[in-house]
């Protein structure tokens, strides 16, 4: 995407980092421990309650979100392979179960590198 933006132009990929720019601050402003909205919501409750939480306790929460970040992460990637896979089958497909030249050129290039 980033490839596409920037050979649209200049203004393409300023817009395009604008906007990652602000998913990534959104994202970070949701309310899980790891990251800076789950920090703020303990300091909203320490605020309330006079006290901090207890370690333990803010130890599990950020295990806890960590382990909602990484669950996300591996979903997020698991859409991106299958939707990948889905071209590679389709162009099979298409083909006529033969493989196009284009994805036995790729195929080959991947392999070189290894």
């Amino acid at each position: 995407m980033a490839l596409q933006a920037a050979d649209a132009g200049t203004v393409k990929l300023l817009l395009f980092l604008a906007f990652l720019s602000a998913n990534l601050a959104v994202l970070n402003a949701l309310p899980i421990p790891v990251l800076d909205g789950g920090h703020f919501v303990l300091l909203c409750y320490e605020g309330i309650r006079g006290k901090p939480a207890d370690e333990r306790v803010q130890a599990v929460l950020a295990y806890v979100g960590l382990a909602l970040i990484l669950a996300l992460m591996v979903w997020v990637l698991g859409l991106g392979l299958r939707a990948d896979f889905a071209a590679v089958n389709v162009a099979i497909i298409i083909a006529g179960g033969q493989r196009p030249a284009e994805y036995v050129l790729l195929y080959q290039r991947c392999r070189r590198r290894d």
